[in-house]
Order: C-alpha cells, then sequence, then structure tokens
C-alpha cells in the first residue's frame, strides 16, 4: 500500500487541477440535480467569474485577494449588457457559487486546502440594502 511505497522511497504523485477542471467536476456531480433554471444560472455566473479569472489557472492559486478584486470589479464597472453595476446581492451570489465549487473540491480531495474558506464579505455599518419593489 501507501506505507510500502513511501518506505521505498517512491514519489507520491500530486495532481494540480485547475479551476476549470475543478467546475467540469462540480458540475458533473451536482448539475444533475438541478432544476433548468438552477443550472442556467450557475453557468451564467461562473461564465462571469472566468471571464476575470482564468479558468486554467492552477486551482491552488486562486487567493481571497484574487476574490477581492473581482468583487470590486462587478461592484464598480458596468455591465455591457445593463450599463449598471452588479447589486450586491448578485455579488453575493456569484462569490457563494465560487466558494461552493471550492467546497466541493475540498471533501472529494480535488485540492489539499480550500484557500477561500474563510472568505467573507463585512457590509460597512452605514449599508442598507436596496428595496425591491413587489
Amino acid at each position: 500500500g501507501v506505507a510500502e511505497r513511501l518506505r521505498q522511497g517512491e514519489q507520491v504523485k500530486t495532481v494540480r487541477y485547475t479551476i476549470a477542471e475543478l467546475w467540469k467536476a462540480y458540475l458533473t456531480a451536482k448539475g444533475v440535480n438541478w432544476r433548468p433554471k438552477t443550472k442556467l444560472l450557475a453557468l451564467q455566473r461562473w461564465k462571469v467569474f472566468t471571464t476575470t479569472v482564468n479558468p486554467l489557472t492552477f486551482a491552488d492559486l486562486l487567493t481571497q485577494e484574487t476574490l477581492d478584486t473581482w468583487r470590486e470589479a462587478l461592484l464598480t464597472v458596468p455591465t455591457k449588457k445593463t450599463g449598471a453595476v452588479m447589486a450586491r446581492n448578485q455579488v453575493a451570489h456569484h462569490i457563494q457559487l465560487v466558494k461552493s465549487v471550492y467546497r466541493f473540491a475540498r471533501k472529494r480531495k480535488l485540492i489539499r486546502e480550500n484557500p477561500i474558506a474563510d472568505y467573507a464579505v463585512r457590509e460597512g455599518r452605514d449599508y442598507q440594502p436596496l428595496e425591491v419593489p413587489e
């Protein structure tokens, strides 16, 4: 077994997965149970993420600072579709999806540790969520 190989001095190969490979594994495992609209939203949110973060980047290189930069861009750069910046609740949904993919990858042992496990966005004291008319 493993102990014998280690005693004999064999190198244990570690596989480094890319962000795209984590997404594919996540979608394969989870997407089959989703409703069509849920799957569509997840695909759209992931596309927004991979326009900023190269999907061929090794997954273990993603940092909380990368998510900070991405979050700031979503909140300050107007989108081509609407010409407005993304709403804070939508940004939170996008970040949650990325965190879910990484949590899944950690549970499946695709990554050794989850670099964004503790990532949280704290809102200022005066932050008021937008009123959404019903």
